[in-house]
């Protein structure tokens, strides 16, 4: 793997404004990898509107640095507008591994960063491990009845989702993280979907 041996970790807001319980989960998950690496620090991105708060909340739980991308074009993390954000914080980190929520929005926008960098991307992981300098990813198969490892060797960056439910939650409160605003610009293209309302179940 390439890269500065750094994590990049997303996070995600549901419809309160608070991070969503996965996004914690996802923190822990960060850490444990970056404690593998050489870099070992970990940066969260968090994608959104108005979302600075939950951020600075967020990020206490043990980044080292935070990303926003706020704008109103990132309500619902619509899949071209969210990847778009994902890749420019990709190229703004130079992380040797992303880690995506596996919710409904990460499962659809981490496929399109993947593809855009040409990068391999594991689905629906519940544990890490790294190996000879190289990530392994276990996840799931045949229903849950069998574990699959996957080892992701050559350059990198290399990207994950990782399944809801796998990982402890991390606490606020651990770290103090720099916040970065993000410099994202929109094009027609990502804007060709957007969230019209969201109502409860």
């Amino acid at each position: 793997m390439q890269g500065n041996g750094n994590v990049l970790v997303v996070g995600e807001v549901g419809a309160d404004g608070a991070p969503r319980p996965v996004s914690w989960e996802i923190l822990t998950a960060a850490r444990q990898v970056a404690s593998e690496l050489p870099g070992g620090n970990v940066t969260g991105l968090l994608i959104g509107s108005r979302i600075a708060d939950a951020a600075r909340t967020w990020g206490s739980g043990g980044a080292d640095q935070i990303m926003i991308a706020d704008d109103e074009g990132f309500a619902g993390l619509m899949p071209s507008a969210a990847a778009t954000a994902l890749t420019r914080a990709i190229t703004t980190a130079d992380p040797t591994v992303v880690l995506v929520p596996g919710t409904t929005a990460g499962r659809d926008y981490a496929p399109l960063v993947a593809a855009r960098l040409g990068a391999g991307l594991a689905a629906d992981c519940v544990s890490f491990a790294v190996a000879d300098g190289a990530l392994v990813a276990t996840r799931p198969v045949l229903g849950g009845r069998a574990l699959t490892q996957i080892t992701f060797p050559g350059a990198g960056p290399v990207m994950a989702t990782v399944r809801s439910g796998s990982f402890a939650k991390a606490e606020p409160g651990l770290t103090e993280p720099a916040m970065e605003v993000l410099d994202v610009t929109l094009t027609r293209e990502d804007q060709r979907v957007s969230l019209v309302e969201t109502m409860p179940k």
